[in-house]
C-alpha cells in the first residue's frame, strides 16, 4: 500500500504559461483575488488530459486530476485511496466545505490542491500551506511563469514588546512548560484555537502561542487583533517540533524536522506527527514524552528552559516595570 509523503512537483504549460507547482503537505489552498491565474490553472489543468489541446502536464511521482462536486462522491474516490494522486478542486467546488471532504483527505491519502478565496473550516491545515499565485518571466521570456508564494512566509508576527503573559491553545504540556518558563500567574489558555481572538481581547499584552501546523485559516482572525492588543504571535509547528528542534534530543532525533515523511493517510496534520515520533523516540528515556504531563527533564534545568525558548525565539523573562527583555 502507497501513501503519499513528502514534496510533490508537477509543471504544467503551454505555448505562452508554464505553472511550476511544489507541494509539501497533503493539503494546499491557493487564495487570492479575481484575474490571479486560478481558473487558468485548473482549465489547463483538465486540458492536459485532452489530447491535441497543447497543454502538457509533466508530473514523475503522482497523476494529477482537477474534480468537479459531481465527481466528488465515495464510489469515485475510492479508485484513488491508498495511491500517488494529486486531487485539485477549484473555487466552484461546494463540496471543500463540508465534513465529508475532512473525511476523503484522511481516508484516501492523496494530496488536495484547493482553489478558493473562502475559508474552509471543516479540517485544520497549516499556515505554510496558504499561497497565491505570482508570476515572472522565462530567462528566455518565452513563457510566463506562476509559481506558489506562501501568504504566510514567518512564523512570528506583531512587535515583541512590553508583554507581561502568555496565552496558549490549550491547558497539556505547552503550557505546563510556559507555566514553569515564566510561572503559572502569568500563563493562560484558550481552550482551543477557535477561542484564541477572545483571549486577546481578554489578556491584552501577551505572546501568544499556537500550533502552526494546524492554525491555517485561524490566523487571519488574529493578525488583525495583534496591535490593538498588542499582542505577540508565535506559530511553530507544534510544542513537540519546539522540543524536537532544540536540540534537547539531538542523540535522538534521525530525521529531518523541518520536511518529515510524513504519512498522508494518517496524519491529517503534521502536530500529530510530530507527537507520535516525540513519544517513540523518547519512550523509556529519561525525556519519555507525555503530552498530558510534561517530563520535568524538559525543564527542570535552565538550560533546557533556554533552549526550548531560543526555538520560540522568546526571551528568558516576561518584561515587568522593574525588568525589561533584554536585560
Amino acid at each position: 500500500i502507497s501513501y503519499m509523503k513528502g514534496i510533490r512537483k508537477f509543471q504544467l504549460s503551454s505555448k505562452n504559461i508554464l505553472f511550476d507547482i511544489e507541494l509539501h503537505r497533503n493539503v494546499t489552498v491557493i487564495r487570492g483575488d479575481g484575474a490571479t491565474y486560478k481558473t487558468m490553472f485548473c482549465n489547463m489543468l483538465r486540458a492536459a488530459h485532452v489530447k491535441g489541446s497543447g497543454v502538457h502536464l509533466r508530473s514523475y511521482q503522482a497523476e494529477v486530476l482537477c474534480l468537479t462536486d459531481q465527481e466528488f462522491n465515495a464510489d469515485n474516490l475510492v479508485q484513488y485511496k491508498n495511491k500517488d494522486v494529486i486531487l485539485v478542486f477549484d473555487e466552484s467546488s461546494s463540496c471543500i466545505r463540508t465534513t465529508a471532504f475532512r473525511e476523503a483527505i484522511e481516508s484516501t491519502g492523496c494530496y488536495f490542491i484547493l482553489i478558493t478565496r473562502n475559508r474552509c473550516n471543516c479540517f485544520g491545515m497549516s499556515m505554510k500551506e496558504l499561497y497565491e499565485f505570482t508570476y515572472s518571466d522565462s530567462v528566455d521570456l518565452s513563457k510566463r511563469v506562476i509559481s506558489m508564494n506562501p501568504l504566510y512566509k514567518s512564523d512570528c508576527y506583531g512587535i515583541l514588546s512590553n508583554q507581561s503573559q502568555v496565552i496558549t491553545e490549550d491547558s497539556n504540556a505547552g503550557k505546563q512548560f510556559f507555566n514553569r518558563a515564566y510561572g503559572h500567574e502569568h500563563v493562560y489558555t484558550s481552550h482551543g484555537k477557535s477561542n484564541i481572538p477572545a483571549a486577546i481581547k481578554e489578556y491584552s499584552d501577551s505572546i501568544v502561542v499556537v500550533d502552526g501546523a494546524a492554525f491555517g485559516f485561524e490566523v487571519e482572525d488574529v493578525l488583525p487583533l495583534l496591535s490593538a492588543y498588542n499582542c505577540y504571535l508565535v506559530a511553530k509547528e507544534s510544542f513537540e517540533y519546539v522540543l524536537l528542534k532544540s536540540g534537547i534530543l539531538k542523540n535522538l532525533v534521525t530525521i529531518n524536522i523541518d520536511e518529515p515523511e510524513v504519512d498522508s493517510k494518517k496524519y491529517l496534520t503534521w502536530e500529530r506527527f510530530y507527537t507520535d515520533y516525540i513519544q517513540e523516540i523518547t519512550s523509556g528515556t529519561v525525556f519519555e514524552y507525555n503530552k498530558v504531563h510534561l517530563n520535568e527533564a524538559y525543564y527542570i534545568s535552565q538550560d533546557n528552559k533556554q533552549k526550548i525558548l531560543d526555538v520560540y525565539k522568546l526571551p528568558y523573562a516576561l518584561f515587568s516595570e522593574t525588568t525589561s527583555y533584554f536585560e
